[in-house]
């Protein structure tokens, strides 16, 4: 939630940023920056949205953006990230190597790092001896990027799968997306010539960032549900309420229905407290058909563990076969 936060309000910053060029825009855009990295590694996909987003306006000559400000720019909010993630990390100094617990995982980025059919040599002298700045933080990434790439077992739509497949995003994404929010999507795109037109950086900010993690969590076995992907909710409830602004024939009637699909939202929402995370729409059945279709953060975090030793004891069940997502012993 913390990321998916920090991620649109960087975001934000940005747009005004160069909608309204100052020095406040700028100094805020490093700051959440900084405050999005820090708070989960999927906010490194503010880096190349910047950079797409800042290159259009400068493309773009009705922005008035010139391209050495715009470099500018970047290298100030990526210094300003620097300073604060190095506050953050109390003015650490140090080796890669000793900024990870001694055996299992630097025993693994040695033998990685060995692989290399050029520079292994390099490699390793900079991982064993080069002190460098924040080594936890880039060593938390590079565990998440080697994480990404390597291969796990799945489970979606009912089977078990050799990976995470592509359209396990996709599934999840339709599954876990409140149905009166995915009908407001599908309307907002059926008419959306009828809609106001936003300019094209404001539509880049708000569009760009949902494509781009859908295209980066459909390509990593790391993907691990909705919680992945809470980033985009923030963007979609922005362009999906443009919905209101719609210009046709029977507005009132249309108006009705979209309270209707809000009244619902609200509703259902009450119905399924307090067991939230094992929302299911309609689409998938339900809630209680979820584990026909997904498994793990999608539906259960581990929090029903409770729940299931009374479910056991109710029903003088002695033994099971367990699927569990959580860190405590069950």
């Amino acid at each position: 939630f913390t990321a998916s936060a920090m991620i649109f309000i960087a975001t934000y910053y940005f747009w005004k940023l160069i909608k309204r060029p100052s020095s406040k825009n700028l100094i805020l855009t490093g700051f959440f920056f900084s405050l999005a990295l820090l708070s989960k590694t999927t906010a490194i996909l503010l880096i190349p949205l910047f950079i797409i987003i800042g290159s259009t306006a400068v493309y773009k000559k009705e922005y008035n953006l010139k391209l050495k400000t715009l470099i500018k720019n970047l290298i100030v909010i990526f210094l300003i990230s620097f300073i604060l993630i190095l506050v953050f990390y109390k003015f650490q100094f140090g080796t890669l190597k000793n900024s990870l617990p001694p055996g299992h995982y630097s025993d693994k980025v040695r033998l990685e790092l060995s692989k290399s059919p050029l520079f292994s040599d390099i490699f390793l002298f900079i991982y064993d001896e080069v002190p460098l700045p924040i080594p936890n933080f880039i060593t938390g990434i590079g565990r998440i990027f080697y994480a990404s790439t390597q291969k796990t077992y799945g489970f979606v739509l009912g089977r078990v799968t050799d990976g995470i497949p592509w359209y396990s995003i996709i599934v999840t994404f339709l599954l876990k997306t409140h149905l009166s929010l995915l009908i407001i999507i599908f309307l907002s795109f059926f008419l959306r010539k009828n809609l106001p037109h936003k300019d094209l950086i404001t539509n880049l900010c708000l569009s760009l960032p949902i494509l781009l993690i859908f295209i980066i969590f459909a390509n990593t076995d790391k993907f691990g549900g909705v919680r992945h992907i809470l980033p985009i909710y923030h963007f979609i409830f922005i362009l999906s309420s443009n919905i209101v602004n719609v210009k046709i024939k029977k507005k009132t009637i249309f108006n009705i229905f979209i309270i209707f699909l809000m009244f619902y939202y609200v509703l259902s929402t009450l119905m399924i407290s307090p067991h939230y995370l094992a929302y299911i729409n309609e689409i998938g059945g339900g809630s209680n058909n979820g584990y026909k279709f997904t498994v793990g953060a999608n539906i259960d975090y581990g929090q029903d563990l409770l729940g299931l030793k009374k479910y056991m004891e109710k029903n003088n069940i002695k033994k099971i076969k367990l699927s569990y997502w959580g860190s405590i012993d069950p």
